[in-house]
C-alpha cells in the first residue's frame, strides 16, 4: 500500500491507502487485494450516483478519528463538480454469528470459454461490511493495525453538470498525524440517467414487526414483540422522519409503498403526491387481495369487506390524486396450486371491479397463465431460478408480463442479496441480467425487517443485528436505522441501484439504436453490448466475480451512448 500510495504521488506515513470496488465485500481483518490508489477515478452519468471504496489501515499502531473528505473537482477549460456532490462516509460491519443456510458464489479461472466457472463456498462468521455509517463522516472512525477500514467514497453529479474529466483529491487525515491527499478524477459522461428505473420495480418498504412466522422460535417472537411495544425500537423510532424515508428511497429508485398495504401498511400518500411532483414516483400497491377460499355467502361477504372494498376505496383515492397510472394490486403470496380455485374465484371479481388496474402475484404458476385457470392476472413473478424466457414470451403474446423476484431463496451458484454474498451478485441482477434475460419488472419482499433492539449510533463494529429471517442474514432487510430514526444505504442497496443504473444505460442505447437503425460500425458495436458480453455473464449460474468485467462492459455502453449524442 505505500508503494502504491508513492506511484499516486501521495506521501504515506502511518496512514496507508487502498482501493477496492463498491461490488466488492471487505471485511476488516482478512486478507484482502487492494488496488493502489493511482488512477482512482469515478465515471458516471449525470443524474447518477457511482462510487469507489477507499480503503485505510494503520502501518502501525492505532488512527484515530480517520475521516476522508473530496476538495471540489475542476474540470480543465472552466467548470466545478462541488465537493458537496461527493460524500465519504465510514462502512460500518456487522457481527455474523452464524452464516445463513446458503453458500457463497465466487468464479475460477478455466480454459474454456467464458473463461471462468462459478464455485460454491460455505461462507465463513465473523464481521461483513453492510451499513454506511453517514452521521460519521464528521467524526470518523479509529482504525487499528491489523484491519482495514472501508470508506464509501460515492458522487452524485448534478442533471446540469457539464461533461468532462473533473481533477481533485480525497484528503485522509487522523488525530496527530499528517493529512494524506490521493489524486481523485471524476468524469461526467455526457448523457443523463432517468429519475424513475427503466422497469417497474415492485420493492416492499415495510418495517413492521411480524410474529406469526411460522419458523420463528419462541425466543425471535418474544423479541420481536418487546420491539413492537419499545418506541426507541428501529421498528418505530424511524417513523420520526418518515418523509426522509421517503425521499431516500426513492434516491434508490424504491417508492415507498409495500406489498402488503392492508395487511400490514397503509398507502403513503402524501409521500406518492410528491414524488409524481418531482418527477420521480414509480409503482405503488394499493393494497394485497387474498383469494376467496369457500364458495359461500360468508366467505364472499368476508372477502369483499377485507379486500374489494379497501381496494375500492384506495382505486378511488389514486384516480382523485392521479396516481392511478402508478398503480397495482398484489396478493397470493407464494400460493400453491391447491389454491387455484380460489384464487380463480377472487380475480374474476377484481377484473370485473378493476379492468385496467394492473393484478400482480408470485403464485406458484410456472406456466404464467398458459395453462392455468389465472389467466386473469396481469403479472406473473416467478423467483429467478423459476423464470422462464420461451414460457415468458408466450405469456406476453397473450398480454401477460413477467417479472421476477429474489428473497431466501434461489441460493448459490444464483445471484441473491445476503450479507455474505459478494455485493457484484445485487448489481449483476439488476443490471446485466435483467438486460440478458429481459423480465417486465424486479419484486422484492421486504427491505426493513430491522431485528434490533436500537438504532446503529456508534461505529465502525456495529450492534446491528445481521440475521432477519430464520437464520438468514440481510435478507428483507437492505436498509438500516441510524441516530433518531436517520435511513441509513447498506452496500447491498447501493449495488442494487448500480444495478438499475447500469441497466438505464442499455435502454438508452438500446432506444437510441431503435431510432437510429442501420448496420454501421456503431450498430454493431451497439447490439455487441446490449447482448451483454459473456465476460460478465455467461448464465444465470455462471457469471463473474470480477468488477472490471462488469465497469467495462458499462463505460462500453458509455462510450457508444457518447458517440451518438448530437454535438453542440
Amino acid at each position: 500500500l505505500a508503494a502504491g500510495m508513492r506511484e499516486a504521488g501521495a506521501k504515506p506515513g502511518r496512514i496507508l491507502a487502498g482501493r477496492a470496488s463498491t461490488m466488492t465485500q471487505v471485511r476488516p481483518e482478512d486478507t484482502f487485494d487492494a488496488a493502489g490508489v493511482k488512477g482512482l477515478s469515478v465515471r458516471l452519468a449525470r443524474g447518477e450516483r457511482e462510487g469507489v471504496q477507499l480503503l485505510v489501515t494503520a502501518a502501525r499502531g492505532v488512527l484515530s478519528k480517520v475521516r476522508v473528505r473530496a476538495s471540489d473537482m475542476v474540470r480543465r477549460g472552466g467548470g466545478v463538480l462541488p465537493a458537496s456532490c461527493i460524500s465519504c462516509d465510514p462502512v460500518g460491519y456487522v457481527n455474523i454469528c452464524e452464516c445463513g443456510p446458503y453458500g457463497t458464489g465466487d468464479t475460477v479461472p478455466t480454459n474454456t470459454p467464458p473463461g471462468y466457472v462459478r464455485v460454491v463456498r460455505k461462507p465463513a462468521a465473523g464481521w461483513y461490511e453492510d451499513p454506511i455509517l453517514s452521521f460519521m463522516s464528521e467524526t470518523g472512525v479509529d482504525v487499528a493495525e491489523g484491519s482495514v477500514q472501508s470508506f464509501w467514497v460515492r458522487v452524485a453529479a448534478p442533471r446540469d453538470q457539464r461533461a468532462g474529466t473533473y481533477a481533485g483529491s480525497l484528503a485522509v487525515s487522523a488525530l496527530g498525524e499528517r493529512e494524506v491527499r490521493i489524486p481523485f478524477s471524476v468524469r461526467v459522461n455526457d448523457f443523463e440517467v432517468p429519475a424513475v428505473p427503466p422497469i417497474p420495480l415492485a420493492v416492499s418498504f415495510n418495517p413492521e414487526v411480524f410474529t406469526d412466522w411460522p419458523y420463528l422460535t419462541f425466543g425471535e417472537k418474544y423479541a420481536r414483540r418487546l420491539a413492537a411495544e419499545d418506541p426507541e425500537a428501529p421498528v418505530n423510532v424511524w417513523k420520526r422522519r418518515r418523509a426522509e424515508w421517503g425521499d431516500f428511497l426513492a434516491d434508490y429508485f424504491i417508492t415507498f409503498t409495500s406489498l402488503y398495504n392492508g395487511n400490514f401498511s397503509a398507502v403513503q400518500w402524501d409521500i406518492l403526491q410528491k414524488l409524481k411532483a418531482e418527477g420521480r414516483l414509480g409503482w405503488f400497491n394499493l393494497g394485497y387481495w387474498h383469494p376467496v377460499y369457500k364458495d359461500t355467502p360468508d366467505a364472499w361477504r368476508t372477502w369483499r369487506i377485507n379486500t374489494l372494498e379497501r381496494i375500492q376505496h384506495n382505486y378511488a383515492k389514486a384516480k382523485k390524486l392521479g396516481l392511478a397510472e402508478h398503480a397495482y394490486v398484489y396478493g397470493c403470496d407464494e400460493a400453491g396450486t391447491n389454491l387455484f380455485p380460489a384464487i380463480g374465484r377472487a380475480l374474476s371479481e377484481l377484473r370485473k371491479e378493476f379492468p385496467s388496474l394492473p393484478i400482480a402475484t408470485t403464485t406458484l404458476d410456472w406456466t404464467f397463465g398458459e395453462d392455468s385457470p389465472l389467466k386473469a392476472i396481469d403479472i406473473f413473478t416467478p423467483t429467478t431460478a423459476h423464470y422462464d424466457a420461451d414460457k415468458a414470451a408466450r405469456a406476453r403474446a397473450a398480454g401477460r408480463k413477467v417479472w421476477w423476484y429474489i428473497a431466501c431463496g434461489p441460493r448459490a451458484p444464483w445471484a441473491n442479496m445476503w450479507i455474505e454474498s459478494a455485493p457484484i451478485e445485487g448489481r449483476l441482477l439488476m443490471g446485466a441480467m435483467a438486460q440478458r434475460m429481459r423480465p417486465d419488472g424486479f419484486l422484492y419482499y421486504g427491505t426493513a425487517t430491522w431485528n434490533s433492539a436500537r438504532p446503529i449510533t456508534d461505529g465502525p463494529y456495529t450492534d446491528w443485528t445481521a440475521r432477519t429471517w430464520c437464520g438468514y442474514n440481510g435478507d428483507g432487510a437492505w436498509t438500516a436505522v441510524g441516530p433518531g430514526g436517520m435511513p441509513l444505504a447498506t452496500v447491498r442497496l447501493e449495488n442494487f441501484r448500480d444495478g438499475v443504473e447500469d441497466l438505464a444505460y442499455a435502454r438508452e442505447l438500446e432506444r437510441r439504436l431503435a431510432g437510429r437503425g442501420g448496420d454501421d460500425a456503431w450498430a454493431k458495436a451497439a447490439r455487441e453490448a446490449l447482448a451483454v458480453p459473456a465476460s460478465v455473464m455467461d448464465t444465470m449460474v455462471n457469471y463473474t466475480s470480477d468488477p472490471e468485467a462488469v465497469l467495462a462492459w458499462r463505460d462500453r455502453m458509455a462510450d457508444l451512448l457518447e458517440a451518438s449524442a448530437p454535438r453542440d
